[in-house]
């Protein structure tokens, strides 16, 4: 008997560890395969207007009455914001509806996740002095004045402030930069911010 629960043991330990090895190895399996089927249907339904790494096409650039957007910096949108905008479109926008099912376009959006782009700090600062430094001052301190914030204090995430520069924020001086900021430059001008925290 005494021989028998070491052996036990082993058999539970080795069955744990090697059934965790299995797990793990089929949930790659699985994610790879979800983003290869990704990967496949945005060469079918996105290459018009969007390269394979996610920048916009030759022919994405010259559409009116806006070029196509960058895809690369798709980290700072939600997957339900992702999911919407692929499945609803976007109003004056060449971006239309895609005839996906919603498992068809979270593959999409897994292989949208693989994309990859480098933040400029540099060229966010120049964007943000064009851009942004009317309201919140060459310093990004803020302007009491107008009562718009000192973003040195900023806690919001880099997501929330994607979505505030694109989107504006309700009763405050901040309007919508979604047609004054390219998807790049708003992930440079986030990169700028996160320099600015104490």
């Amino acid at each position: 008997m005494r021989k028998v629960v070491p052996i036990l043991m082993v058999l539970v330990a080795g069955i744990t560890f090697f059934g965790g090895q299995v797990t793990s190895a089929f949930a790659e399996s699985s994610n790879a395969a979800l983003v290869q089927r990704g990967k496949d249907l945005y060469h079918e339904q996105c290459l018009r207007c969007h390269n394979m790494d996610g920048s916009p096409s030759q022919e994405g650039k010259t559409m009116k009455p806006f070029p196509a957007k960058d895809l690369r910096p798709n980290h700072l949108l939600p997957n339900a914001e992702l999911k919407m905008i692929i499945k609803y479109g976007l109003y004056m926008r060449a971006m239309e509806a895609k005839p996906l099912s919603d498992s068809d376009i979270d593959a999409v959006i897994a292989f949208l996740r693989t994309m990859h782009y480098k933040a400029d700090v540099a060229h966010g600062k120049t964007r943000f002095l064009e851009v942004c430094a009317i309201c919140h001052g060459n310093d990004a301190k803020g302007k009491a004045n107008i009562g718009t914030p000192n973003l040195h204090d900023s806690k919001l995430s880099d997501v929330e402030m994607a979505r505030i520069i694109r989107m504006g924020k309700h009763n405050t001086p901040m309007t919508p930069k979604r047609d004054a900021l390219s998807n790049t430059e708003i992930a440079d001008v986030i990169a700028y911010f996160m320099t600015l925290r104490k």
